[in-house]
């Protein structure tokens, strides 16, 4: 029985192999092959492309939102440094920057200041009518700058109108810019001239 069993297994692989190489020889089989299988791939591939397709119109569509929330934060950015930039700007509303000025050591800084009030600006201004006098940035040549903050706009005002006085010295008294608004000025200054460019309470204007 086994022999029996094992010879007829042996017969069968040998039929199906023998009808195997008949379907292989078969040319229209061949073709029916190769077509169904170049459609079998023709439509995986499509599959493919479409989800593909789908997935890229999914990502440029977060990309332009992306693109919005990065345009939005960069206007709201731009409009915070604004306000922080006209809040620090108003909270130098009451000081002055002297440049020119010759370097004093720190304790005779506001001598030297109140001296060049009185004397050469003649207004009486006194200790009692600043808050803060102090030297800003590095000496250059022999001369640092120093800024002056008023116990009063009133009498920072004064000061400002009667700056002309100093006219043909090397002293300028200016107002208080902020970084920004100083960069600015000192551009508008180098294109124009500065006969042709001053500033009003933090603003900056230019004659064309």
């Amino acid at each position: 029985m086994a022999g029996d069993r094992t010879r007829f297994a042996s017969e069968k692989r040998d039929i199906i192999k023998s009808c195997m190489l008949e379907i292989i020889k078969d040319q229209t089989f061949l073709r029916l092959l190769s077509e169904n299988i170049a459609k079998e791939v023709d439509r995986v591939f499509k599959e493919k492309i479409a989800k593909l397709e789908e997935c890229l119109t999914e990502l440029k569509e977060d990309n332009k939102s992306l693109e919005r929330l990065v345009v939005e934060l960069e206007d709201r950015n731009e409009e915070t440094v604004e306000r922080c930039d006209a809040l620090e700007q108003y909270s130098r509303r009451t000081s002055v920057r002297i440049s020119g000025m010759d370097h004093y050591p720190n304790n005779e800084v506001e001598t030297n200041v109140l001296r060049l009030f009185n004397e050469k600006l003649e207004v009486p201004i006194d200790t009692i009518n600043i808050d803060r006098c102090h030297h800003v940035g590095k000496p250059v040549n022999g001369k640092q700058s120093v800024i002056v903050r008023f116990v009063s706009y009133k009498d920072r005002q004064l000061i400002l109108q009667k700056r002309k006085l100093l006219k043909g010295s090397r002293v300028r008294v200016t107002e208080d810019l902020t970084a920004t608004r100083y960069k600015l000025y000192q551009k508008a200054v180098t294109k124009l001239d500065i006969k042709s460019v001053w500033t009003s309470d933090g603003r900056i204007f230019a004659r064309l």
